[in-house]
């Protein structure tokens, strides 16, 4: 049985780094940002919109490329920070750049 979970994988008790090959031939899976914050509790919709707010994008930006409401992107944005414990979108954003989520690159003013 494989258990996915933080930068490695467990197989056979032993962890391998993500993308490492196992002696069997198994490659361990990358795992893309969406499914490493699913991972970490949170919904694929709360995940994507997460990545867009900690790249930059502002609500009224994400709203209509996602299809919903402006309400509803900051419901996702909310219970994303409650669930990762970030008191502000800034703590989330430096939260995924710690965790390789996003890139110094994502948090270029896309704006200018």
């Amino acid at each position: 049985m494989v258990a996915v979970g933080g930068p490695s994988t467990v197989r056979a008790g032993k962890k391998l780094p993500m993308g490492s090959v196992h002696s069997s031939g198994v490659r361990a899976p990358e795992l893309t940002p969406e499914t490493r914050l699913r991972l970490m509790g949170l919904s694929a919709r709360e995940a994507e919109v997460c990545l867009l707010c900690a790249r930059g994008f502002l609500i009224r930006e994400i709203a209509p490329q996602l299809s919903i409401a402006g309400g509803t992107v900051k419901a996702h944005i909310a219970r994303a920070r409650y669930k990762l414990q970030c008191p502000s979108v800034r703590d989330l954003s430096a939260l995924l750049l710690r965790e390789g989520l996003i890139t110094p690159e994502d948090l270029i003013d896309h704006h200018r």
